[in-house]
């Protein structure tokens, strides 16, 4: 019975079994507790935010970076433009995984909330373990099932009271119990909607598709969007879709109340993002202070010494080839070399030779005259 998000579901129990108390209508409470927890979580929410416009600011100069090597697709290069990337973030003290810190500690409240709300004899009515397992002893000997859920026991509580009156502690009376079905009216949302059989509790998936379509919707208008590429285009709309239905499906699992939660999260975070993009506005930049950031990071950036090899715009230069490429250019370079220095004799030389030869032979015939003589 015991969960490992404890330590945040036993005070979040405390908390709306207080607004339960206060309201006496569990939607409204819901609702309640709901907005308390985003203002719990508004300083990470505003941290975040300010995150996404740091990185607004920072995109002209990214652009430079990526322009400063257009035209090159593979690999190394790639691994360059990262790294350079990567070094104006350091430079800048940006932080590119600052906005998962808020999704995460979220992440972890919600499911130390789903342990609340589907939980409700041991967070709500506060009942220890002990009792809690007398209590599924009695509803199976009173012909219930053995692996019923919290929230319908609590429903098989009332229907069933005076048999439970010798297990629960004293004090303990019906209104103790939360009242799933004064919600709305007759419907019970304690209980779980039915794929196979239509009913009125088919409210819940169909407003959560609406609602979590929607709020996708406004909270990506209101968020920074980086230029992607047409592929994480098409993968954005396909989310758009995909996230609504999968929480629809969500709703047909588990108990309607669940889903009205998962309802008043979705138009509460759409909010939420209105209201910081109305405080933290993100910078929209003209195409000339767009040129002219650029034109600045530019002047910063530090440049090659003029006596150094000019970048190739057609080629990696040679410091950015891998050793095996370089030893293969290497080795060419020695052969184009040799070939080289196995140079031709000139024809001209041959001509000279012959000269040569012939004064000798003329030189040797007037010796030989001259001794006859």
């Amino acid at each position: 019975m015991s969960s490992i998000f404890d330590f945040i579901s036993v005070p979040f129990g405390y908390v709306v079994r207080f607004c339960y108390s206060f309201t006496h209508n569990y939607a409204v409470a819901l609702l309640i507790f709901a907005v308390l927890i985003k203002l719990l979580l508004l300083p990470l929410s505003i941290k975040q935010q300010k995150n996404q416009v740091m990185q607004a600011k920072l995109r002209p100069k990214e652009m430079a970076i990526r322009q400063k090597y257009a035209g090159r697709d593979d690999n190394v290069t790639k691994q360059k433009v990262q790294q350079e990337v990567m070094d104006l973030y350091q430079r800048e003290k940006f932080n590119p995984m600052g906005g998962c810190l808020p999704m995460a500690v979220e992440l972890i409240i919600i499911w130390a909330l789903y342990s609340v709300i589907t939980s409700p004899l041991k967070y709500l009515c506060q009942l220890n373990a002990d009792i809690i397992t007398a209590i599924t002893e009695k509803i199976t000997e009173l012909g219930g099932a053995a692996n019923m859920s919290q929230i319908k026991m609590v429903a098989f509580i009332r229907e069933n009271f005076q048999s439970f009156t010798s297990i629960l502690p004293e004090g303990f009376t019906e209104k103790s119990l939360p009242d799933f079905r004064s919600i709305f009216g007759h419907l019970d949302l304690g209980q779980t909607p039915a794929l196979k059989e239509p009913s009125l509790l088919w409210i819940i998936p169909i407003a959560t598709f609406i609602i979590v379509f929607a709020s996708m919707k406004i909270t990506r208008k209101f968020t920074y969007q980086a230029p992607g590429t047409e592929d994480q285009m098409k993968s954005m709309k396909i989310m758009d879709f995909t996230m609504p239905l999968i929480s629809v499906w969500i709703t047909f699992t588990v108990p309607a109340v669940v889903g009205l939660y998962w309802i008043y999260q979705n138009i509460l975070n759409a909010l939420k993002q209105a209201l910081l993009w109305k405080l933290y506005p993100v910078p929209k930049f003209t195409e000339e202070e767009i040129r002219q950031a650029q034109k600045e990071y530019n002047g910063k950036v530090q440049r090659a010494p003029a006596a150094e090899k000019p970048r190739s715009l057609h080629r990696i230069d040679d410091d950015d080839f891998p050793d095996e490429l370089r030893k293969k250019n290497q080795n060419k370079q020695e052969k184009t070399n040799l070939i080289a220095k196995a140079e031709l004799k000139d024809e001209s030389d041959k001509s000279t030779d012959d000269k040569h030869e012939n004064n000798n032979e003329n030189k040797d015939e007037s010796a030989e005259n001259s001794s006859d003589e």
